[in-house]
């Protein structure tokens, strides 16, 4: 019986190595150099963006990057959000504010198997529209004010390797979009997970 429990011990730690080894040689291959990610989450308003009564927004965002090494990569794309506020007064009004913009950031990586750790600082050029609806008792008013503005953000996130090409990842984002119609600084946090696939 000792043999037999000896035996099976063996297995378990010879099964444990080679699992333990292949974890280790998926995290030490070499990854494809280009990646495309897909992020979706939400858009917190903060500051007077906060404070002028919009709320939590969607929040979706479209990338591709490239690593130039295991520690620096740099990715663009596209970046969309949309926050609403409604109040009632003598009308009921509504309005909403939507950002579509184009990003660029540069990010620093820390890997540790298969986990990276990165952060990074970047730039937008956004096209904003502020849609506001009056519903009165008789008629619905419209008006769309738009500026073309830019913008800065700071990321820091975590992605997990499924596969060689296959990833999860999770990402905060501070955002500020400078001088809406000359005036207003639109600022928040978005929270997103993403999916990615390197090729």
């Amino acid at each position: 019986m000792g043999s037999g429990k000896t035996g099976r011990i063996s297995v378990v730690v010879v099964v444990a190595a080679a699992m333990v080894a292949s974890t280790a040689a998926a995290s030490a291959e070499e990854k494809p150099a280009n990646y495309v990610n897909v992020r979706v989450g939400v858009f917190e308003p903060t500051g007077d963006t906060k404070d002028g009564g919009y709320k939590r927004a969607e929040n979706v965002e479209v990338i591709f990057g490239h690593y130039f090494s295991r520690s620096f990569a740099l990715e663009g794309g596209f970046h969309r959000f949309r926050a609403k506020y409604a109040e009632v007064v003598v009308v009921y009004m509504e309005q909403f504010l939507e950002a579509n913009g184009a990003v660029l950031t540069p990010k620093i990586i820390y890997p540790v198997g298969r986990f990276e750790l990165y952060g990074g600082i970047g730039v937008g050029y956004y096209w904003v529209k502020n849609e506001i609806w009056v519903h009165g008792p008789f008629e619905t008013t419209n008006t769309e004010p738009k500026d073309t503005i830019w913008g800065y953000h700071v990321v820091a996130g975590a992605s997990y390797d499924l596969t060689r090409r296959w990833y999860l990842e999770l990402e905060g984002k501070y955002v500020t979009l400078l001088d809406f119609l000359g005036a207003t600084d639109i600022t928040g946090v978005a929270v997103t997970l993403g999916v990615g696939l390197r090729f």
